[in-house]
């Protein structure tokens, strides 16, 4: 029998098995877990509203509710709300309101653009200082929710965040702000996806290919391995350089495994750069995407 097949052993089975065992365990756990999971996602997509340069263009200004002209430029851009666990929610069971927060810049006007269901009656409550707008709802059960548009000045890149606490969940899950945070999001899963094809890659290695290489081995090296004629070898000697290649050559095929399986989860997550703007939001209900 070759080394390959000759080194496993019944605890090597047994420990994949139980491995196996826990993660199916861990996931039978979770998945049948009735929980509360708010989570807030922002579309990418930044449209401007109003720059000042289109005041000198075209002799107009624009003005807030107060009367304030405005000067600044305004965008508008759109986040997502809704709970993606299975137990509804309902006013009793928050207990720290949900706020919108905009981090730089005036929030000028927030409402509802669409909501999943009627009964979900979601409720918009602006800050005096514009920089944050109170949230709340009738109900949300699984995958309902609403989407809400922000209208700021200030820079473009200012960020739309939310924060509250809800029965059963104490944080809202952030499924990234924009391109950026999706590519986290998306490079967070390539990290947890990435040991767990390396931990496969290397035992189909080890046990399916090396054996094959083996028998190529025995083919090839012998080829490699022939003393010239000025400088006999051993058979000790014959042999260690034998041992010594394969070595070398079962080394660089764990390393070149290790590293393609790194650079697909890369490529993978810069995938999600080039992704359109449907795709960095798939994850959101259709039902209050609106479009």
């Amino acid at each position: 029998m070759k080394p390959g097949l000759k080194s496993i052993k019944p605890t090597h089975i047994y420990g994949l098995i139980t491995v196996l065992a826990l993660a199916f365990a861990v996931y039978s756990h979770y998945s049948n877990t009735a929980r509360r999971v708010p989570v807030f996602a922002v579309d990418p997509l930044v449209t401007t509203i109003f720059s000042p340069e289109t005041t000198s263009k075209y002799g107009f200004t624009l003005q807030d509710s107060d009367g304030e002209t405005i000067d600044e430029f305004v965008y508008s851009q759109t986040g997502y709300f809704w709970n993606d666990g299975e137990l509804a929610t309902k006013p009793e069971h928050i207990l720290r309101p949900f706020i919108l927060h905009l981090s730089e810049g005036t929030i000028i006007d927030v409402r509802v653009t669409s909501a999943s269901r009627n009964v979900v009656e979601p409720t918009l409550m602006l800050d005096d200082e514009g920089k944050s707008a109170e949230i709340g709802f009738e109900i949300l059960e699984g995958n309902d929710g609403f989407s809400v548009q922000v209208i700021y000045s200030g820079p473009r890149n200012a960020l739309l965040s939310m924060e509250g606490v809800v029965e059963g969940a104490p944080t809202i899950r952030d499924r990234g702000y924009s391109v950026g945070g999706q590519i986290l999001t998306y490079f967070a899963t390539s990290i947890l996806a990435i040991p767990l094809a390396i931990g496969v890659g290397i035992l189909g290695f080890r046990f399916i290919l090396f054996p094959i290489l083996d028998v190529l081995f025995d083919k090839f090296v012998k080829v490699l391995g022939v003393p010239s004629l000025e400088n006999p070898m051993s058979k000790e000697e014959l042999a260690a350089k034998d041992r010594n290649l394969k070595q070398f050559v079962r080394r660089f095929f764990w390393i070149a495994i290790v590293v393609i399986l790194i650079a697909l989860g890369i490529a993978s997550t810069l995938t999600v750069l080039q992704a359109d703007r449907s795709l960095l939001l798939d994850h959101v209900p259709e039902a209050i995407r609106g479009n």
